[in-house]
């Protein structure tokens, strides 16, 4: 297999993954109630109205920054099947989903007062926006790499 076809193909998958957390986080949109509800009643402990409200509060509170970044995400793949992959788009497109990923640390972490394990998100989150961070800064290290070498030429 030639490594064009590779490329084609991994940009392909990305495509397909991105496409199929979409389809999910629609599903968890739409039924994101009966979902909350059926959680309540299997975890003991916790299940009145005001839990209801607070649990739904953090899970479309998080679906709007899911969305964001969904879309950033697939702005870049956009980006990379054109060829443009070290461009100021993509590193807008990079800190843009790590924000994303920051404020869903926040939300979470709020959450946890309510929730405690709702703290391991925050800590998932937070992480993941620090690994989109340095993959942007390492864009836009290479961006700018780029702009020096083509002024030297």
């Amino acid at each position: 297999m030639n490594p064009k076809s590779t490329k084609k193909y991994s940009l392909w998958f990305s495509q397909a993954c991105l496409i199929v957390f979409a389809l999910l986080l629609l599903y968890l949109d739409v039924r994101g109630y009966w979902i909350v509800r059926w959680f309540l009643d299997v975890s003991h402990g916790h299940g009145g109205t005001r839990d209801c409200i607070l649990f739904m509060t953090t899970i479309y509170a998080c679906s709007c920054c899911a969305w964001l970044a969904v879309v950033q995400l697939w702005l870049l793949l956009r980006l990379v099947a054109k060829g443009d992959a070290f461009s100021g788009g993509s590193v807008r497109c990079l800190r843009i989903t790590s924000w994303c990923c920051f404020a869903v640390a926040l939300i979470t972490l709020v959450s946890a007062l309510y929730y405690l394990p709702m703290a391991l998100l925050a800590l998932c989150a937070g992480f993941m926006g620090a690994i989109v961070r340095i993959v942007a800064n390492t864009f836009e290290s290479a961006l700018s790499m780029r702009e020096e070498l083509n002024l030297v030429v």
